[in-house]
């Protein structure tokens, strides 16, 4: 061998050199996938996490607002403040804002209902509250990925004592015999069409909300009750 002859790596040095270099990349590999992949589920989970929080803010801000103003339906026959099963809901709520520059008047109350439709929790909403042939409700998805959704409602019973219920108005509860009229100004009084169940609240909804992921949440709103009894007693 020429002693100026430069003398390189082996084919077993190569080999070794190679095999590490195999391993150490294959543990990074491993590491950024395991990463990676931690990522995407955290940013799912948090993704999903704000879904569910802007859907119960709706629901909370609608429920909470909730006025026991009665209304008639596109027949002409009066529906509750609050009507509801176990499965949907519809009730009269207040706070509806009405920006300056709209041409068309409209009340500052709405009318809302919430409906489980193919997965996805639908919140349907009115331009007015007593309804004519062709008034059509509006909708929008709330929450996606819903496999079931369910409403409860707590009363007082005559002993002061809390009640739950399954479905409102509630079948059993002892009301008053006055009926009124079948006509009222729209976002005015509604003594024209009140009777005592028809303005009757609870005083708390509950809301549980299964989905996919998360499985039943569940939430309780705390509802005025005490402005239905006030305004029923004006009523009458």
């Amino acid at each position: 061998m020429n002693s100026r002859q430069l003398s390189g790596f082996t084919l077993i040095e190569l080999l070794v050199a190679l095999t590490i270099f195999a391993i150490m990349s294959a543990g990074i590999f491993t590491i950024f996938s395991s990463f990676q992949n931690v990522k995407d589920v955290t940013d799912r989970d948090s993704r999903r996490l704000y879904e569910l929080q802007k859907a119960f803010n709706v629901i909370g801000r609608d429920i909470t607002q909730m006025v026991p103003r009665p209304i008639l339906d596109e027949f002409g026959s009066v529906q509750p403040a609050l009507k509801g099963e176990d499965n949907t809901v519809e009730f009269t709520r207040a706070g509806w804002n009405r920006p300056p520059f709209i041409k068309t008047k409209r009340s500052e109350l709405q009318r809302v209902r919430y409906l489980l439709e193919e997965g996805a929790l639908l919140r349907f909403y009115w331009n007015v509250l007593d309804r004519a042939d062709n008034s059509e409700p509006k909708n929008f998805a709330v929450l996606e990925g819903v496999e079931e959704v369910k409403f409860k409602f707590f009363r007082h019973t005559d002993q002061k004592e809390i009640k739950e219920e399954f479905s409102w108005p509630s079948i059993d509860a002892s009301y008053g015999s006055n009926s009124g009229s079948s006509s009222t100004g729209q976002g005015g009084n509604s003594c024209g069409i009140a009777s005592r169940e028809s303005i009757e609240l609870p005083l708390i909804l509950e809301v549980s909300i299964v989905t996919e992921d998360f499985g039943e949440l569940t939430k309780k709103y705390l509802i005025q009750a005490e402005y239905a009894n006030a305004i029923y007693t004006e009523c009458t």
